[in-house]
């Protein structure tokens, strides 16, 4: 994992780590305030329950005078009970009882009205502890319901806020473990430089070292030639046509061994492309419609099959060719540019392969998109289309730059060439270069056809000749 990528995902952790720390903020602002209501709340039950213990004392209060003012009707209905009945013993005639007789009627009156009085307080007494009673039972329910509430709500927020931290925690201890192997790596990255920094101190000495002895020799070697040489005609090009080419059997040989491997390649180019040809031709006539169960396949894959069909015309020539260019050459004769006259005919044969390669992409691009708006394609084998869409063709744009460059190669062996021989090393650089890039085009060509045809085999629609 490079150092971009470490820091942009620590960067993703201090994020996250931020937002957490906010909503811990947020969390705990609101369980203080949720703990400050139940405080509240626990104060209100407090100053009620002392109210309804004052209601309680009150109505035990009351309770014992409406007692007491109910022995005293008791006394007071006996001593009237007993006063009628002695009034009833005495004969009526008697004038002495006469005068008591009035004072005795008021007194009973007075007690009537008296036990009246205290029967309406006593059911007025009743009434309003009956209310008080009722007024406390609700207000002490309401305020239990409402403090089970808010303890629920308490053990909410807490748990909330446990989870929270234990986040914190984690993302606290991971973002210390990354902060760990950060520096770690930065401790190795700075002995790396250290280490680079002595060694481009030792080059930079070497190539001083270097620089002067070259400085030396090369003085020495310009007074030589001064000295030396009587003349110097290199600088003409029709004299220089006199010279005599240098022979050096070494590079010679090297050269056979390089065309050969060349010759190797070509013909294993040749195999699989005539393969994949194959391989396609066949696939168009199965697959999305099986040409053999009597069903017409598309236009396009109709003439994608036509011009598949004759690839043998454009590709073994191509075989054929560099094989006559390879046993053409003779070990007598040098191998350069002007003696490799056959490879003209091997240009030209790939110029064609490359031309109908050119004519087959627009059909087999085509195809895909046509694979790929079929209700049954999957949008995972629409990915592999598409990859494989455009690796297509940047394996055609490869093999055209590399047309090219083989273009400029065989215009080098023909003698009215108009390019200088001092342009030979750049275009052989530059072929060298666009081989590489259509070796890394094949390959990921093959890959994405291989992803393509596996996704393919899982379809349940695949008949068996698409999979064999």
């Amino acid at each position: 994992m490079s150092a971009g990528d470490l820091t942009s995902k620590y960067q993703k952790l201090a994020q996250e780590y931020a937002k957490l720390k906010a909503q811990v903020s947020v969390l705990k602002k609101a369980v203080i305030d949720e703990q400050s209501k139940n405080k509240t709340f626990e104060e209100t039950v407090k100053e009620k329950d002392q109210a309804l213990r004052k209601y309680v004392q009150e109505i035990d209060s009351l309770t014992f005078r409406n007692q007491q003012i109910s022995r005293r009707l008791v006394v007071l209905q006996e001593d009237l009970e007993a006063k009628e009945g002695s009034k009833k013993g005495k004969k009526k005639g008697a004038a002495a009882p006469a005068g008591p007789s009035v004072p005795s009627g008021v007194a009973a009156e007075v007690h009537a009205e008296e036990l009246q009085k205290k029967i309406t307080e006593n059911e007025q007494l009743h009434m309003q502890v009956f209310e008080v009673k009722q007024s406390s039972l609700q207000e002490v329910e309401r305020l239990q319901t409402q403090l089970a509430l808010l303890e629920q709500q308490n053990a909410s927020h807490q748990e909330t806020m446990d989870r929270v931290q234990q986040e914190h925690n984690e993302v606290l201890t991971k973002l210390q473990d990354d902060k760990a192997v950060k520096e770690v790596k930065l401790q190795k990255y700075e002995e790396e430089l250290s280490s680079m920094k002595e060694r481009a101190s030792s080059s930079e000495k070497q190539l001083s070292v270097t620089k002067n002895q070259l400085t030396s020799e090369s003085t020495t070697m310009s007074r030589l030639i001064l000295e030396k040489l009587p003349f110097n005609d290199t600088t003409n090009a029709d004299w220089n046509m006199f010279n005599v080419p240098t022979y050096d059997r070494k590079q010679q040989m090297k050269a056979q061994e390089l065309i050969g491997q060349a010759a190797r390649l070509v013909h294993e180019l040749c195999s699989g492309l005539g393969n994949f040809m194959n391989y396609l031709e066949q696939r168009a006539n199965a697959y999305p419609t099986d040409a053999a169960t009597g069903e017409s396949i598309s236009v396009v894959n109709q003439r994608l099959c036509r011009h598949l069909h004759g690839h043998a015309a454009w590709i073994k020539p191509l075989d054929q060719t560099f094989a006559a260019f390879k046993s053409g050459l003779r070990k007598d004769v040098p191998v350069t540019l002007e003696t490799c006259t056959g490879l003209q005919d091997f240009v030209g044969a790939f110029h064609h392969f490359v031309v109908n390669l050119q004519k087959a992409l627009p059909y087999q691009l085509v195809s895909l998109d046509e694979e790929s708006r079929l209700s049954s394609c999957p949008p995972t084998l629409e990915r592999h289309n598409n990859n494989l869409r455009t690796t297509l063709q940047r394996m055609v744009a490869a093999f055209v730059t590399l047309d090219t460059y083989l273009q400029l190669v065989a215009a080098q062996t023909t003698p009215s060439c108009a390019q200088p021989a001092a342009n030979r090393t750049a275009i052989f650089t530059k072929m060298t270069s666009a081989l590489v890039l259509l070796h890394n085009r094949i390959k990921e060509m093959s890959n994405c056809f291989s992803s393509k045809v596996a996704q393919e085999h899982l379809l349940p629609t695949a008949s068996q000749k698409l999979k064999t």
